[in-house]
């Protein structure tokens, strides 16, 4: 056995607590183990010394004190913690059902809005390469004006 799990087992031993089958198990190691019977020995040494110091009652109004004490020494944290713990379920669970909500709503819009740019953008690059917008002589140029000159002259 692990001298890890014997060391877990001392206190029980010490207060009696083991089952009959731990029991003989925790003290065939401590027999085995020179370390683990040393550890054993001091810790009864302490158990010994407690068991025999006087019990004192406390001074009037201790208790109070002490939990006032403990009021005072309440960190931010732990009122933190507590609001999250102590809040009702069904708020919590709401605002993880709107947090989620607003996600998916925000990315469904956010794909319409780029796919819409995307099939116009598409559209304008279309119409810029057709054939039926092509003009050979732009109007303003030179090939242009002369084509104009020639197309006239042409219909009468």
């Amino acid at each position: 056995m692990e001298c890890r799990r014997i060391k877990k087992m001392m206190s029980l031993y010490i207060d009696n607590e083991l089952s009959p089958v731990d029991r003989d198990t925790f003290l065939l190691h401590i027999k085995s183990c020179p370390q683990c019977s040393k550890e054993l020995a001091e810790s009864q040494a302490v158990h010994k010394l407690f068991a025999k110091a006087e019990k004192s009652p406390a001074p009037y109004g201790f208790t109070a004190r002490v939990m006032e004490n403990l009021e005072q020494r309440e960190t931010p944290r732990t009122k933190i913690r507590e609001f999250f713990l102590f809040r009702p379920l069904f708020p919590r669970f709401a605002g993880v059902v709107l947090a989620l909500s607003v996600m998916v709503l925000g990315t469904i819009t956010g794909n319409l809005l780029v796919t819409d740019r995307v099939s116009q953008n598409n559209a304008t690059i279309e119409q810029a390469f057709s054939l039926d917008v092509f003009q050979a002589n732009p109007p303003g140029t030179l090939e242009g004006a002369y084509a104009g000159i020639m197309e006239v002259d042409n219909e009468r």
